[in-house]
C-alpha cells in the first residue's frame, strides 16, 4: 500500500498493512480497489480535524484494512476472481 507522509504522520501507519508494491493496478478490480483505499485516507486526514470522530476512523480503518485484503486475493489469484470464482 502507498502511504502518504501526511497519513503516516498521523500514527495510521500502524493500523494500515504496509506494502512494498508499487502503485499500478494489475486489473480494472485493483484499479477500484486502490482509488477506495486513497479515498478513506483522504477521509481520515479530514476526521482528524473532528472532535470525538475516534470511532468513525477506526471504523474506516476497519475497512481499509478489508478493502487491503480483498486487494491482496486480487493480486494473488486475478484470474479466478476476475471470473467469479
Amino acid at each position: 500500500m502507498v502511504v502518504t507522509a501526511s497519513v503516516a504522520s498521523l500514527g495510521w501507519t500502524e493500523d494500515l498493512p504496509h506494502s512494498d508494491m508499487p502503485y499500478e493496478p494489475g486489473s480494472t478490480q485493483c484499479r477500484v480497489l486502490i482509488d477506495c483505499k486513497a479515498q478513506i485516507e483522504g477521509m481520515l486526514l479530514a476526521l482528524e480535524r473532528i472532535e470525538n470522530s475516534r470511532h468513525i476512523r477506526d471504523q474506516l480503518v476497519a475497512v481499509h484494512n478489508q478493502l487491503e485484503g480483498l486487494h491482496e486475493l486480487h493480486r494473488r489469484q486475478p484470474e479466478e476472481l476476475a471470473s467469479g470464482g
